[in-house]
Protein backbone atom coordinates (compact mmCIF):
# COMPACT_ATOMS: atom_id res chain seq x y z
CA UNK A 1 0.00 0.00 0.00
CA UNK A 2 2.84 2.39 0.85
CA UNK A 3 4.51 1.66 -2.51
CA UNK A 4 1.22 2.32 -4.32
CA UNK A 5 0.75 5.58 -2.45
CA UNK A 6 4.28 6.71 -3.35
CA UNK A 7 3.63 5.83 -7.01
CA UNK A 8 0.47 7.90 -6.98
CA UNK A 9 2.29 10.85 -5.45
CA UNK A 10 4.87 10.78 -8.24
CA UNK A 11 2.05 11.63 -10.68
CA UNK A 12 0.10 14.73 -9.60
CA UNK A 13 -2.89 13.82 -11.79
CA UNK A 14 -3.01 10.27 -10.44
CA UNK A 15 -2.78 11.50 -6.88
CA UNK A 16 -5.55 14.05 -7.43
CA UNK A 17 -7.81 11.31 -8.78
CA UNK A 18 -7.01 9.00 -5.86
CA UNK A 19 -7.57 11.75 -3.30
CA UNK A 20 -10.91 12.82 -4.82
CA UNK A 21 -12.17 9.23 -5.02
CA UNK A 22 -11.18 8.41 -1.45
CA UNK A 23 -12.53 11.69 -0.07
CA UNK A 24 -15.87 11.07 -1.78
CA UNK A 25 -16.07 7.59 -0.27
CA UNK A 26 -15.07 8.66 3.25
CA UNK A 27 -17.42 11.66 3.28
CA UNK A 28 -20.27 10.07 1.29
CA UNK A 29 -19.98 12.84 -1.30
CA UNK A 30 -20.53 12.66 -5.07
CA UNK A 31 -17.34 11.94 -7.03
CA UNK A 32 -17.72 13.87 -10.29
CA UNK A 33 -15.39 13.64 -13.29
CA UNK A 34 -15.50 16.25 -16.06
CA UNK A 35 -14.11 15.09 -19.43
CA UNK A 36 -12.97 18.26 -21.21
CA UNK A 37 -10.31 17.61 -23.87
CA UNK A 38 -7.86 20.52 -24.09
CA UNK A 39 -9.97 22.39 -21.49
CA UNK A 40 -12.23 23.76 -24.25
CA UNK A 41 -15.24 24.15 -21.96
CA UNK A 42 -13.25 25.18 -18.92
CA UNK A 43 -11.29 27.93 -20.69
CA UNK A 44 -13.20 28.83 -23.87
CA UNK A 45 -16.91 28.85 -22.96
CA UNK A 46 -17.41 31.72 -20.48
CA UNK A 47 -21.20 31.43 -20.73
CA UNK A 48 -20.84 28.01 -19.09
CA UNK A 49 -18.82 29.23 -16.10
CA UNK A 50 -21.83 29.50 -13.74
CA UNK A 51 -22.76 25.92 -14.65
CA UNK A 52 -19.25 24.57 -14.10
CA UNK A 53 -18.90 26.58 -10.88
CA UNK A 54 -22.07 24.92 -9.58
CA UNK A 55 -20.17 21.62 -9.75
CA UNK A 56 -16.51 22.43 -9.20
CA UNK A 57 -16.96 24.79 -6.23
CA UNK A 58 -19.32 22.86 -3.90
CA UNK A 59 -17.62 19.57 -4.82
CA UNK A 60 -14.08 20.95 -5.07
CA UNK A 61 -12.54 18.08 -3.09
CA UNK A 62 -14.32 15.37 -5.07
CA UNK A 63 -14.28 16.91 -8.58
CA UNK A 64 -11.70 15.86 -11.17
CA UNK A 65 -11.06 17.52 -14.54
CA UNK A 66 -9.81 15.08 -17.19
CA UNK A 67 -8.23 16.51 -20.33
CA UNK A 68 -6.90 13.46 -22.17
CA UNK A 69 -7.45 9.73 -22.63
CA UNK A 70 -4.65 8.80 -20.26
CA UNK A 71 -6.35 10.78 -17.51
CA UNK A 72 -9.66 9.04 -18.14
CA UNK A 73 -7.94 5.65 -18.11
CA UNK A 74 -6.50 6.54 -14.70
CA UNK A 75 -9.96 7.48 -13.42
CA UNK A 76 -11.64 4.33 -14.72
CA UNK A 77 -8.76 2.11 -13.60
CA UNK A 78 -9.16 3.20 -9.98
CA UNK A 79 -11.14 0.81 -7.75
CA UNK A 80 -13.48 3.66 -6.74
CA UNK A 81 -15.63 4.59 -9.73
CA UNK A 82 -17.01 8.10 -10.34
CA UNK A 83 -20.57 8.82 -9.23
CA UNK A 84 -21.05 10.51 -12.61
CA UNK A 85 -19.08 11.68 -15.63
CA UNK A 86 -19.87 14.93 -17.44
CA UNK A 87 -18.50 14.95 -21.00
CA UNK A 88 -18.31 18.32 -22.74
CA UNK A 89 -15.86 17.12 -25.40
CA UNK A 90 -17.03 16.87 -29.03
CA UNK A 91 -17.06 13.09 -29.20
CA UNK A 92 -18.76 13.05 -32.61
CA UNK A 93 -15.27 13.29 -34.13
CA UNK A 94 -13.70 10.14 -35.52
CA UNK A 95 -10.54 10.62 -33.47
CA UNK A 96 -12.56 10.06 -30.30
CA UNK A 97 -13.66 6.49 -31.09
CA UNK A 98 -11.64 5.10 -28.18
CA UNK A 99 -13.02 7.75 -25.84
CA UNK A 100 -16.56 6.73 -26.84
CA UNK A 101 -15.71 3.11 -26.02
CA UNK A 102 -14.40 4.09 -22.57
CA UNK A 103 -17.50 6.16 -21.82
CA UNK A 104 -19.93 3.50 -23.00
CA UNK A 105 -18.20 0.85 -20.88
CA UNK A 106 -18.44 3.12 -17.84
CA UNK A 107 -22.19 3.62 -18.36
CA UNK A 108 -22.89 -0.03 -19.12
CA UNK A 109 -21.22 -0.99 -15.85
CA UNK A 110 -23.55 1.17 -13.78
CA UNK A 111 -22.23 4.71 -14.24
CA UNK A 112 -24.04 7.96 -15.03
CA UNK A 113 -22.68 9.54 -18.21
CA UNK A 114 -23.99 12.95 -19.26
CA UNK A 115 -23.14 14.65 -22.57
CA UNK A 116 -23.69 18.34 -21.87
CA UNK A 117 -22.33 21.81 -21.29
CA UNK A 118 -21.63 23.72 -24.52
CA UNK A 119 -20.70 20.60 -26.46
CA UNK A 120 -23.65 20.74 -28.89
CA UNK A 121 -22.14 23.95 -30.31
CA UNK A 122 -19.25 21.92 -31.69
CA UNK A 123 -21.02 18.80 -32.95
CA UNK A 124 -20.52 17.50 -36.47
CA UNK A 125 -24.26 17.31 -37.07
CA UNK A 126 -23.90 14.50 -39.60
CA UNK A 127 -22.06 12.46 -36.97
CA UNK A 128 -24.49 12.82 -34.05
CA UNK A 129 -26.48 9.65 -34.86
CA UNK A 130 -23.27 7.62 -35.02
CA UNK A 131 -22.12 9.03 -31.69
CA UNK A 132 -25.32 7.90 -29.99
CA UNK A 133 -25.11 4.47 -31.64
CA UNK A 134 -21.57 4.08 -30.31
CA UNK A 135 -22.84 5.02 -26.84
CA UNK A 136 -25.56 2.37 -26.94
CA UNK A 137 -28.81 4.18 -27.82
CA UNK A 138 -30.85 4.70 -31.01
CA UNK A 139 -31.54 8.40 -30.49
CA UNK A 140 -31.26 10.54 -33.62
CA UNK A 141 -30.65 14.21 -34.30
CA UNK A 142 -33.85 15.94 -35.46
CA UNK A 143 -32.94 19.62 -35.88
CA UNK A 144 -31.74 22.84 -34.31
CA UNK A 145 -33.89 25.74 -33.11
CA UNK A 146 -35.35 27.46 -30.07
CA UNK A 147 -38.63 26.49 -28.46
CA UNK A 148 -40.11 25.85 -25.04
CA UNK A 149 -39.64 22.38 -23.57
CA UNK A 150 -41.65 20.81 -20.76
CA UNK A 151 -40.57 18.50 -17.95
CA UNK A 152 -41.68 14.91 -18.39
CA UNK A 153 -42.87 14.08 -14.88
CA UNK A 154 -43.24 10.43 -15.94
CA UNK A 155 -39.47 10.06 -16.46
CA UNK A 156 -38.48 7.27 -14.05
CA UNK A 157 -35.70 9.25 -12.35
CA UNK A 158 -38.14 12.09 -11.63
CA UNK A 159 -41.22 9.99 -10.92
CA UNK A 160 -39.35 7.97 -8.27
CA UNK A 161 -38.18 11.04 -6.33
CA UNK A 162 -39.57 11.47 -2.82
CA UNK A 163 -42.13 14.22 -2.42
CA UNK A 164 -39.67 16.36 -0.44
CA UNK A 165 -36.90 16.06 -3.05
CA UNK A 166 -34.85 19.16 -3.88
CA UNK A 167 -35.14 18.30 -7.58
CA UNK A 168 -38.93 18.57 -7.52
CA UNK A 169 -38.52 22.25 -6.68
CA UNK A 170 -35.32 22.90 -8.66
CA UNK A 171 -36.36 21.52 -12.05
CA UNK A 172 -38.50 24.03 -13.97
CA UNK A 173 -41.79 22.76 -15.36
CA UNK A 174 -40.99 24.50 -18.67
CA UNK A 175 -38.16 26.57 -20.11
CA UNK A 176 -37.04 27.93 -23.46
CA UNK A 177 -33.74 26.95 -25.05
CA UNK A 178 -32.02 26.81 -28.42
CA UNK A 179 -30.90 23.23 -28.80
CA UNK A 180 -29.72 20.45 -31.04
CA UNK A 181 -32.81 18.37 -30.35
CA UNK A 182 -33.50 14.70 -30.86
CA UNK A 183 -36.06 12.27 -32.25
CA UNK A 184 -36.56 8.52 -31.85
CA UNK A 185 -36.18 8.94 -28.10
CA UNK A 186 -38.45 6.53 -26.18
CA UNK A 187 -41.10 8.51 -24.27
CA UNK A 188 -39.72 7.55 -20.87
CA UNK A 189 -36.18 8.61 -21.88
CA UNK A 190 -37.28 12.19 -22.66
CA UNK A 191 -36.70 14.49 -19.68
CA UNK A 192 -37.55 17.78 -21.46
CA UNK A 193 -39.45 17.81 -24.73
CA UNK A 194 -41.70 20.05 -26.78
CA UNK A 195 -45.47 19.69 -26.49
CA UNK A 196 -48.51 20.77 -28.49
CA UNK A 197 -48.23 24.14 -26.73
CA UNK A 198 -44.65 24.76 -27.91
CA UNK A 199 -44.30 27.39 -30.62
CA UNK A 200 -41.75 28.76 -33.05
CA UNK A 201 -39.25 30.96 -31.19
CA UNK A 202 -36.53 31.19 -33.84
CA UNK A 203 -36.73 33.97 -36.43
CA UNK A 204 -35.10 31.82 -39.11
CA UNK A 205 -37.66 29.06 -38.59
CA UNK A 206 -40.54 31.55 -38.63
CA UNK A 207 -39.32 33.22 -41.84
CA UNK A 208 -38.95 29.88 -43.58
CA UNK A 209 -42.46 28.82 -42.60
CA UNK A 210 -41.21 26.07 -40.32
CA UNK A 211 -43.01 24.67 -37.30
CA UNK A 212 -42.38 22.99 -33.98
CA UNK A 213 -43.61 19.45 -33.47
CA UNK A 214 -44.54 17.84 -30.18
CA UNK A 215 -41.93 15.41 -28.94
CA UNK A 216 -38.75 17.27 -29.94
CA UNK A 217 -36.33 16.29 -27.15
CA UNK A 218 -33.78 18.76 -25.81
CA UNK A 219 -32.86 16.76 -22.70
CA UNK A 220 -32.85 12.96 -22.53
CA UNK A 221 -31.68 10.28 -20.14
CA UNK A 222 -32.02 6.58 -20.78
CA UNK A 223 -30.66 3.27 -19.59
CA UNK A 224 -27.48 1.87 -21.12
CA UNK A 225 -26.68 -1.52 -19.67
CA UNK A 226 -26.70 -1.16 -15.88
CA UNK A 227 -26.23 2.62 -16.01
CA UNK A 228 -27.53 5.79 -17.61
CA UNK A 229 -26.74 8.02 -20.58
CA UNK A 230 -27.90 11.64 -20.39
CA UNK A 231 -27.87 14.37 -23.03
CA UNK A 232 -28.54 18.11 -22.98
CA UNK A 233 -28.50 19.77 -26.40
CA UNK A 234 -28.80 23.39 -25.23
CA UNK A 235 -26.14 25.55 -26.92
CA UNK A 236 -26.45 28.52 -24.53
CA UNK A 237 -26.56 26.78 -21.14
CA UNK A 238 -29.85 28.29 -20.00
CA UNK A 239 -30.61 28.12 -16.28
CA UNK A 240 -33.13 25.35 -16.89
CA UNK A 241 -30.50 23.27 -18.67
CA UNK A 242 -28.10 23.74 -15.78
CA UNK A 243 -30.69 22.38 -13.35
CA UNK A 244 -31.53 19.49 -15.69
CA UNK A 245 -27.87 18.56 -16.11
CA UNK A 246 -27.18 18.70 -12.38
CA UNK A 247 -30.18 16.41 -11.91
CA UNK A 248 -28.88 13.93 -14.49
CA UNK A 249 -25.50 13.95 -12.74
CA UNK A 250 -27.25 12.96 -9.53
CA UNK A 251 -26.55 16.30 -7.82
CA UNK A 252 -30.22 17.21 -7.39
CA UNK A 253 -32.25 14.56 -5.59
Amino acid sequence: MADASRALRRSPDNWKTHRAACTATKQSRPYIVHVDWDRETTDEAPWCKPFLDSISIPYSRTYVLVTDLEGLATVLGHPIRPSAILCSTNITEGKHAELRRYLRAYAENGGRLVIGGPVANYFRLDKVDGMFADLGVNWKMAGYHRTTHSLNVAHPLFANLPGTSVARAALPSTYSCKSVFLKDVPPLDALYRSTEDSGVESLAVALSGGSVKAGEVAVAMGKVGEGWLGYCGDVNQEAGSTQATLFMLGLKA
